[in-house]
């Protein structure tokens, strides 16, 4: 599990769908998340979700569109199973007694009416990131998080510089992600593209006179200085955070505690929601300063 919560949606209904998963998508992101979610009317492709993919969470309507090959919700659980894989799965339907319209054991799999399927999914979300909350598996989520941030401003640095064919892969490959530069170089170097790109549309907006023109740049200025101040928060949110879990060691005395340079720290729930909530955000935003620069 990373910082993507993804999701595999059996059901034929998009009307009930699309409201449900915009509630799941502000609930994740709350939780410091993001969701990828795969909605199938029915089973014909499952064979390749088992073959590709690794979700987080199956949600199963008992009554499906049963497709080509006129599997319902419960083979489809079977099928899951059969291959050996154990991904929390949610049944639901909508009878009242739901139980009632099982008639076989499935194991490991949580039963829900399609009234209350939004609390029973946050339930199950919340028990899916609780299996993944011990140190080591915390510890390895953020770096591995940073490690696609930094890749992220490779990216950007990259773009800006707009180097000939010839000479790209020795700059990416040879200058960029080697020792040349440091992580904290390179959002310096970042930090000040920005603000060449904000003094560049400000100066533009002082010679423009088409109204259009002076309306679509008074709304970059503002989307990149809205960048700005999110990316003068990183050094604090996320590489000192990052420093802290590559150069620390597990706490022998104390749950989920590490020690580093500058202390002890405890990630509990709320501490591990609180930094997965700022490497969200800080992705996103390097994203919308990619596009910014582009």
């Amino acid at each position: 599990m990373r910082l993507k919560y993804e999701i595999l949606w059996f059901e034929d209904s998009e009307r009930f769908v699309n409201p449900l998963k915009n509630r799941i998508q502000s609930y994740l992101n709350d939780l410091g998340f993001d969701l990828i979610s795969y909605v199938e009317p029915n089973g014909d492709n499952l064979d390749n979700f088992i073959t590709n993919y690794d979700v987080d969470l199956i949600l199963i309507d008992l009554n499906l569109d049963k497709g080509k090959l006129e599997e319902t919700g419960s083979t489809l659980i079977d099928k899951i199973r059969n291959n050996e894989i154990y991904t929390e799965i949610i049944f639901y339907s909508g009878l009242q007694n739901v139980e009632n319209s099982i008639t076989k054991h499935l194991e490991g799999v949580f039963l829900s009416r399609r009234g209350t399927l939004f609390n029973k999914t946050k339930k199950i979300i919340n028990l899916t990131i609780k299996k993944n909350q011990d140190i080591e598996n915390i510890r390895g989520l953020f770096i591995a998080e940073y490690i696609d941030m930094v890749n992220e401003m490779d990216e950007i640095i990259f773009n800006v510089i707009n180097l000939p064919p010839s000479s790209e892969f020795f700059f990416k490959d040879q200058i960029l992600q080697t020792q040349f530069f440091t992580d904290g170089e390179k959002y310096k170097i970042i930090q000040r593209l920005l603000r060449k790109n904000i003094s560049s549309m400000k100066s533009k907006l002082s010679r423009s006179r088409s109204a259009s023109s002076i309306s679509k740049l008074k709304l970059e200025i503002v989307k990149a200085k809205e960048a700005k101040e999110f990316l003068n928060q990183m050094q604090r949110e996320v590489i000192e955070v990052r420093n802290d879990f590559a150069h620390c060691h597990i706490s022998s005395d104390k749950r989920n505690t590490l020690v580093s340079k500058r202390g002890e720290k405890e990630y509990d729930d709320n501490e591990c929601q609180r930094v997965r909530k700022n490497f969200l955000k800080h992705a996103q935003n390097l994203d919308i300063i990619k596009e910014i620069l582009s």
